[in-house]
């Protein structure tokens, strides 16, 4: 699996070949996708049966955990990606307000207003989620 370390050179590398990180992304993601789908059936199968036979047991125990720590990485690299999107936004939006502020034009009153409501119907619509 690729690891993108963010504020690396490895990052840098990574967005100047971005379309091939991102192919090999996919591909990697297809690759998991596969695995784990050939992974649930059995683990359906075991859950399914009425009495296991102590291998068995085991065998479901360890599918299990696996698929509780697959769903927790899971978890964490969603959170870690919406957290990046939406500190982007956030950024964006104090710098525009920033420059804003500098600007000695009348009309900086109203932009300012239009950049507080697109934001604001942004997080009403669910584009930009507040972790709390």
């Amino acid at each position: 699996m690729i690891l993108v370390e963010f504020y690396s050179t490895k990052y840098i590398d990574v967005m100047r070949n971005f379309k091939e990180t991102q192919l090999k992304l996919n591909q990697e993601l297809e690759n998991f996708s596969a695995i784990i789908q050939l992974v649930l059936p059995k683990y359906l199968t075991l859950i399914a049966q009425p009495t296991l036979n102590q291998s068995e047991l085991i065998e479901l125990g360890e599918i299990e955990y696996y698929l509780l720590e697959v769903n927790d990485k899971l978890n964490c690299l969603r959170e870690l990606i919406a957290k990046h999107l939406f500190g982007n936004t956030i950024d964006l939006y104090y710098h525009q307000k920033k420059t804003l502020l500098k600007s000695n034009k009348q009309e900086t009153k109203h932009q300012l207003e239009k950049l507080k409501v697109a934001f604001e119907k942004e997080i009403r619509e669910g584009g930009i989620i507040i972790w709390n």
